[in-house]
């Protein structure tokens, strides 16, 4: 008789996972999803899971359990894989993952384990308006200083815009480059900080008042 197999223990989830020595040298991510209260980006003691998150680990679907953990397995070593967070499966909208998207590297023969943060965002409306008139389906973007990610918004009929789920940091308000260019105006960027933690973040009447290139 022959018998072949493997076996890889998973310190994190306690238990062993067993197989038929197919994935052996394969890699594997061990998760647990959070809510980062404080916004340091470290699970504390008292910060707690987050469950049935649906999270994409390469080409791989886990749910959250009930103490927000998730893994995948017969991953690819030393290859980047995307860690995607639904976030639109959180009861509140507000709730971001601090990093729209994580790349890691799984080692072979072994779990990775990640804490992946999930963050308090904050809202932002306000309005676009060239000489009085206010602008319908402009392209707003929300440039993040320190680490140079966007968010986008568009204008409604009204000329408002809105943004909910803006992750705390510095950001840069104002209309895309090409956009501007496109409609001969300039607009003078405004600046919003969002704080780290819980609580309600609200920033309301952003106005961005273009000019005309030239008037």
């Amino acid at each position: 008789m022959f018998v072949n197999g493997s076996m890889v223990y998973d310190s994190d989830h306690p238990g062993v996972r067993w197989t038929d020595g197919g994935d052996l040298g394969r890699g594997g991510v061990a998760g647990v999803l959070f809510l980062d209260d404080n916004g340091n980006g470290v699970r504390d003691a008292d910060e707690p899971g987050i469950p049935g998150i649906p999270v994409q680990v390469g080409g791989w679907y886990d749910e959250t359990d009930a103490a927000g953990r998730f893994t995948a397995w017969d991953l690819f070593p030393f290859e980047a894989v995307e860690i995607v967070v639904d976030s639109l499966s959180f009861d509140d909208p507000r709730l971001v993952p601090a990093a729209p998207v994580l790349r890691v590297r799984p080692t072979p023969n072994s779990f990775l384990s990640i804490e992946v943060p999930v963050v308090v965002g904050a809202e932002i409306s306000g309005w676009v308006a060239l000489d009085g008139e206010a602008l319908a389906g402009i392209p707003v973007v929300f440039r993040e200083l320190n680490t140079g990610a966007e968010l986008l918004s568009l204008t409604y009929s009204d000329g408002t815009f809105y943004r909910i789920g803006v992750p705390p940091g510095e950001y840069e308000i104002t209309l895309p480059d090409a956009v501007a260019e496109a409609l001969g105006v300039f607009a003078l960027p405004l600046h919003v900080f969002v704080p780290p933690g819980a609580g309600d973040k609200r920033t309301e009447n952003v106005a961005i008042e273009l000019g005309r290139i030239g008037g």
